[in-house]
C-alpha cells in the first residue's frame, strides 16, 4: 500500500509539473541558482554544504542531508542525490554544523519588523527568555573595474543584530554598549555594573551574548 501511495505521489507530481522528492517526513521543490550565473560571487551563506539538523514544526527531526542556506532568497536547502532541493515543510529551526566550526543554530517565527517576515531566518548567537539574533543577508550590489565602464552584479553581505523579546517582538540594535542597554532598560542598571565588572567593550558579539546571558540570569 504504502509502495502504491509513493508512486501516485510520484505519478501526480510529474502531471502537474510540480516536480518533488517526498520521503517520510521532508519533501522538497528543485532548486536552481541560474538566476545567479551574471552575478559575482555567491548567494549561499556557506562557501561548502554543511551536516545538519532540521527540527520541523510537526515535532520531526531530519539529520540525514547536507543542508545550506541561500542568504540571497531566505531559502533553506538540502541536498539529495547531489541535487539541490528547496525545503517544503513547514521548518521550526535548523542548525548547520560545518567541520571545524561551531554549530550555527537557526529559527524563524518571531514578529515582523521592517522587511522582515515571521519566516525570516536568524542565527540565534544567544538563546533564552530574551534571545540575542543576527541576521547574515547577501543582497545585490554593483561594482566597476579600473578602466572599465562595465558595471558588475555583486552579492554583498550585511549584517544585523537583534534582541528578540519573550513574545517573539524584535529590536533592531547596534553592535555596542548603548543601543543594547536601550534594548535591555528594564535591567539596564545591573547590566551596566555587569559590563564594568567585566569589564565589557561590548562591541564583539562574544559580549553582547555575556551581556544578554546575564539579562536571562537575573530576569527572574
Amino acid at each position: 500500500m504504502k509502495k502504491i501511495a509513493f508512486v501516485f505521489l510520484i505519478v501526480f507530481a510529474c502531471y502537474t509539473g510540480f516536480s518533488q522528492y517526498i520521503d517520510d517526513r521532508v519533501s522538497g521543490k528543485p532548486y536552481t541558482d541560474k538566476q545567479y550565473t551574471e552575478i559575482q560571487g555567491s548567494p549561499f551563506l556557506l562557501t561548502d554544504w554543511s551536516n545538519g539538523v532540521i527540527y520541523l514544526k510537526n515535532g520531526s527531526k531530519i539529520e540525514k542531508y547536507l543542508l545550506q542556506l541561500d542568504a540571497y532568497a531566505g531559502l533553506l536547502l538540502f541536498k539529495y542525490n547531489d541535487q539541490p532541493l528547496i525545503v517544503q515543510n513547514e521548518v521550526k529551526e535548523f542548525v548547520l554544523q560545518p567541520a571545524g566550526s561551531e554549530p550555527y543554530l537557526f529559527r524563524n517565527g518571531y514578529k515582523p519588523l521592517d522587511k522582515n517576515t515571521a519566516t525570516t531566518w536568524y542565527q540565534v548567537l544567544q538563546d533564552g527568555p530574551v534571545s540575542l539574533l543576527k541576521q547574515v543577508k547577501k543582497t545585490l550590489g554593483e561594482k566597476t573595474e579600473y578602466g572599465s565602464a562595465t558595471k558588475t552584479q555583486i552579492f554583498v553581505v550585511s549584517e544585523s543584530w537583534y534582541i528578540a523579546k519573550a513574545d517573539g517582538s524584535l529590536v533592531k540594535i547596534k553592535k555596542d554598549k548603548s543601543s543594547l542597554l536601550d534594548a535591555l532598560s528594564d535591567k539596564k542598571d545591573q547590566l551596566n555594573n555587569f559590563i564594568e565588572k567585566e569589564k565589557l567593550r561590548v562591541k564583539s558579539e562574544e559580549d553582547m551574548k555575556a551581556v544578554v546571558k546575564a539579562y536571562n540570569e537575573n530576569a527572574g
